[in-house]
């Protein structure tokens, strides 16, 4: 009876395995196919048994084409129920609309001379037939959409004298395409709503200075002896506009057709912050960076601090272009801040040097500090403006820091300085320099890529060239980036044994304690006795 028993459970497990194959095979799609057998199958069923026909096997083959072809058709109310387009659509129409305002722009000026100004706009066009030759860039197509909008930013911010494709700077949600702007001469620092929408923890640390000196000045301190008076860190000012690294202005926008939203200045606090960290961007401006050391500010400084280090790293111009302006250095720097002027006396190197001569091409950007700045900030206060010479108690203090020797101002490679002198803490050159092409090196151009920032390259002849920059905005590593431990905690006080807890004591050892000292107390009267008797004889 048990081994029958036996035979039926395995001959039910069989079929059972036989009907979930059978299914298997039949929900398979074949290559090529979108339905299914099973699927067909049980969509003709359920059409019979709604319709209920007089002759359904006569109506089969007329009933699965009518289900393959609901199948494969569409629904046709997909698109009405949406409220809003596509995005694809709503791109499309965005670059119709650029498109028609530039056309009409160019054909509703009659001044023939408008035509034969200056365009403020660089040729990309030109430019990317130059960097798809060398196998560089992001692509025609887009770098033509891109052109279209950098031509509506120079039309709608009448204060810049010329507009350039920066690059392009990947992020993990969306793209930043970074637009380089220069103000015109006379004109100061446009007042833009956009500045205000990234606000910075320098405002903080601004109050914690202000707050440390109120209570210099004995405001909101308490009565007392002992108070100590706390110094605010000295913040290192960042550089004026139209000087240092906020000597151009930087637009960005995730699509070609989305509104240009303006950058923040380059602070130094960011700088050097970001010289210490790696982030990958996310494509939201606002998003705050939980790193180590803390970063002060929004994505968007981060962005503008890599834009700023990529910048002085990277763009390059042929030796001799551009020459340094004559004018006297004051005690800021004075011609270190003033723009570079096109060489007049330039002449032109030959394709062969520019091509394989890494001494043809030199830094045009300014290169930027340990501190963050283009020129050295002196963070030492001075003493005598520091101290009270009635406060008698701070005399050692302030004549400790009287004899102090003062700090050596910060140095760097001059602007103009080839490129071949460039040093590279990584086992790499600096630089790669090559041809775009090697059939017709007649008609070829010079391509110069950074190996310190990959994607960053300077492409061009010896008159017209341009440097872009295309990645994720990261300097090149040997090893994986590993972030910086945090310090270990400070005390709050010195251990020492006397302020150490003790632990409680047993009851056995409160027993041994206490009858020791009972042991102590009679050897005490014992002595006093004994003392008594001696005094008693003496005065006998």
């Amino acid at each position: 009876m048990a081994s029958a028993h036996r035979q039926e459970e395995m001959a039910a497990l069989r079929r059972t395995d036989a009907i979930a194959d059978a299914k298997i095979y039949l929900m398979t799609r074949t290559p090529g196919s979108e339905l299914s057998m099973y699927e067909l199958m049980t969509r003709v069923l359920k059409t019979v048994l709604e319709s209920k026909p007089e002759n359904p096997v006569e109506l089969v083959n007329d009933i699965i084409q009518h289900v393959k072809k609901g199948w494969y058709v569409p629904k046709p109310d997909t698109l009405k129920d949406d409220d809003k387009l596509p995005s694809v659509v709503d791109a499309c129409n965005r670059e119709v609309k650029s498109i028609t305002a530039l056309h009409a722009a160019n054909t509703d000026s009659d001044d023939a001379n408008d035509l034969e100004m200056e365009d403020p706009v660089r040729n990309l066009m030109m430019m990317a037939s130059i960097f798809e030759e060398g196998g560089v860039g992001i692509g025609f197509e887009e770098m033509f959409r891109i052109f279209v909008h950098l031509k509506e930013l120079a039309r709608s911010r009448t204060n810049l004298e010329k507009v350039r494709f920066w690059g392009k700077i990947f992020g993990l949600q969306n793209d930043y395409i970074v637009a380089e702007g220069t103000m015109k001469d006379g004109v100061d620092e446009e007042p833009e709503e956009d500045m205000n929408s990234f606000p910075s923890k320098q405002s903080t640390e601004e109050e914690d200075e202000e707050a440390a000196n109120q209570e210099e000045d004995g405001e909101g301190e308490e009565e007392g002896e002992g108070k100590k008076k706390i110094k605010a860190p000295v913040i290192i000012p960042e550089e004026d506009f139209r000087t240092g690294t906020n000597m151009k202005i930087y637009y960005v926008c995730t699509e070609p057709g989305e509104n240009w939203i303006r950058l923040p200045n380059a602070s130094p606090q960011c700088i050097s912050v970001a010289r210490q960290i790696k982030k990958y961007f996310t494509g939201n401006l606002y998003a705050e960076l939980t790193c180590y050391p803390p970063f002060p500010g929004q994505e968007a400084h981060y962005l503008r601090a890599q834009i700023a280090r990529i910048s002085a790293g990277t763009i390059l111009s042929p030796v001799g272009y551009y020459a340094m302006p004559e004018e006297e250095e004051d005690d800021e720097g004075g011609a270190a801040n003033i723009p570079l002027e096109i060489n007049e006396e330039y002449e032109p190197p030959g394709m062969d040097d520019l091509c394989e001569n890494l001494q043809s091409w030199a830094h045009s950007v300014r290169y930027i500090l340990p501190q963050g700045r283009c020129t050295w900030y002196n963070p030492l206060p001075d003493a005598g403006d520091d101290f009270d010479d009635e406060n008698e108690d701070d005399e050692d203090e302030r004549g400790s820091l009287s004899e102090a020797v003062p700090l050596a101002p910060e140095s760097g490679p001059v602007i103009l300085t080839p490129i071949a002198e460039d040093r590279s803490s990584a086992p790499v050159e600096a630089w790669s320099v090559r041809r775009t092409m090697k059939l017709f090196p007649q008609y070829s151009h010079a391509i110069v890529s950074s190996n310190i920032w990959p994607g960053a390259y300077t492409a061009g002849n010896t008159k017209d060239f341009d440097s872009i920059y295309v990645g994720y905005g990261h300097k090149y590593e040997v090893e994986p980036f590993s972030p910086a431990f945090p310090p270990h905690p400070e005390p709050e006080y010195r251990l020492d044994p006397q302020i150490e807890e003790k632990e409680d004591p047993t009851v056995e050892m409160e027993e041994a304690e206490a009858a020791k000292a009972n042991e102590d107390d009679e050897e005490e009267e014992e002595e006093e006795a004994e003392d008594g008797e001696e005094d008693g004889g003496d005065y006998d």
